[in-house]
């Protein structure tokens, strides 16, 4: 009995390892093409993204993001209706590397960067 519970196991077990051994080796090929897609697709420059998603993630509501891309209306629009009561705050989670980018790409260098050139 022991023998068979055992042989049944590795029947059911087999196609989960087989499964997972093949995703990772999806994940190996297709993830350095990804990260070749992002870099191409959004453009460097003085606004940092991390610096936008940090202050999106924690005070995203008070508009602290739209503040530091120097949208200063719409940053006081969502300091007082609490990020347009939390769905412009999920708009921007969906669009903020493409704003971030299209701020690179059109704006010159930000009051603070003469204090954090090197």
């Amino acid at each position: 009995v022991l023998a068979l519970s055992n042989w049944l196991f590795m029947i059911f077990l087999w196609p989960f390892c087989v499964l997972h051994a093949l995703w990772w080796a999806f994940d190996l090929i297709l993830i350095p093409k990804i990260a070749s897609e992002a870099n191409m697709k959004y453009s460097k420059g003085s606004y940092n993204y991390s610096i936008a998603w940090l202050l999106h993630t924690y005070s995203g509501i008070f508009g602290a993001h739209r503040f530091y891309l120097g949208k200063w209306w719409s940053g006081l629009f969502y300091l007082c209706t609490l990020g347009v009561f939390g769905i412009g705050c999920f708009y921007d989670f969906m669009t903020l590397n493409e704003r971030v980018s299209a701020k690179n790409q059109t704006s010159p260098s930000p009051w603070w960067s003469k204090f954090t050139s090197q």
